[in-house]
């Protein structure tokens, strides 16, 4: 099992992967440690801009 942590991305990549690849995807997240395979659970973007302010990724069980 894995602690939740924060993590700062660059915007303008993680909205090209998203629009790339979806929300319903896989996105491997590479951080200091191993790589993870993640999930996005709940996407946040400013009313006005649509620009990215929040997304929560999860770690899906092998079993999912």
């Amino acid at each position: 099992n894995i602690a939740a942590s924060s993590v700062q991305l660059d915007t303008r990549e993680l909205g090209a992967v998203l629009r790339k690849v979806g929300r319903n995807s896989l996105i491997t997240l590479v951080g200091d440690g191993a790589p993870h395979m993640v999930l996005t659970r709940a996407v946040q973007r400013d009313p006005v801009s649509g620009n990215l302010l929040h997304l929560d990724f999860y770690i899906p069980e092998a079993s999912e």
